[in-house]
């Protein structure tokens, strides 16, 4: 029994989405002159224009035709089995052996129950969920920011709290580059925030350790006897001071337009560095 017409089945549809005539226009590809006819009532939809709305939105044909049939299609209705069959179909493992349905495509029995019971629902119903579970997700998203902001606002005021001491400082003399001599070197002091372990800082000059380290940073050192492979060093080769990465067949320069030196060079360890000084 026809107790509505489609203009009004459509004024109820995008009530109840909160959706305008340009959203229509959008999802359905009809045209806006078309559809503003439909709104009006001076046009009835025809079959095919009432399948395109009624596909984009999921709604029963019959029901925007002004129909008095339930607003959700009836092919929509699923029953348990009837899911069943649709996920199966979408190649989804219901086996319920994995349990991971995001990365492995298998659906647990938890998540299983609840589709079913959401299938089960009404087109209302469903539009309440979908809204919810937005609702969630953005929540979600707004308390991850919140957090990554307060660990941020943390590491700033553990970097402002952090004691600041003298230190003796080598003058940018640790080559990353040509090599300076060590015995030569010229010592100062400078202040700067306190660093488990260390001796001295010393300055980089050139860029053989780049990416990693720059001319003109300034790196807190270790006095050390001996170093793991991979760590990074101060050194003198002839005299000669270096900051290297410690290679299993001598020292490493980690900008690939400098060659490494052999261990067969007159190698010895000053100390470790232990990072950068934060200026």
């Amino acid at each position: 029994m026809k107790i509505s017409n489609s203009a009004k089945r459509l004024g109820e549809l995008m009530q109840m989405l909160n959706i305008r005539q340009t959203d229509l226009v959008e999802k359905t590809g009809i045209p806006k002159s078309a559809m503003s006819m439909y709104l009006n009532g001076k046009r009835e939809p025809r079959q095919d224009k009432l399948s395109a709305i009624a596909d984009a939105y999921n709604v029963n044909e019959a029901w925007l035709m002004g129909f008095d049939v339930p607003m959700e299609r009836n092919d929509n209705i699923h029953s348990a089995s009837h899911l069943y069959n649709k996920l199966a179909q979408q190649g989804v493992d219901l086996s319920g052996k994995k349990a991971d349905w995001e990365i492995s495509g298998t659906l647990d029995e938890e998540t299983f129950n609840f589709l079913k019971l959401y299938m089960e629902l009404d087109y209302i119903g469903k539009c309440s969920i979908k809204s919810t579970l937005n609702q969630e997700i953005d929540r979600i998203k707004k308390l991850e920011e919140a957090k990554k902001q307060i660990e941020q606002l943390k590491n700033e005021l553990a970097k402002r709290c952090k004691p600041r001491v003298l230190y003796t400082y080598m003058q940018k003399i640790a080559s990353a580059g040509t090599g300076f001599y060590f015995d030569d070197i010229p010592s100062d002091t400078i202040e700067a925030s306190y660093c488990k372990g260390a001796d001295f800082v010393i300055g980089v000059n050139g860029d053989s350790m780049e990416p990693d380290y720059h001319d003109g940073d300034k790196l807190y050192v270790q006095k050390a006897i001996n170093l793991s492979v991979g760590d990074v060093g101060i050194f003198t080769v002839w005299g000669e001071c270096f900051v290297k990465e410690l290679g299993t067949h001598g020292l490493i320069s980690r900008n690939p337009n400098y060659d490494d030196i052999s261990e067969t060079e007159d190698v010895k360890l000053i100390g470790r560095v232990l990072g950068k000084v934060d200026e």
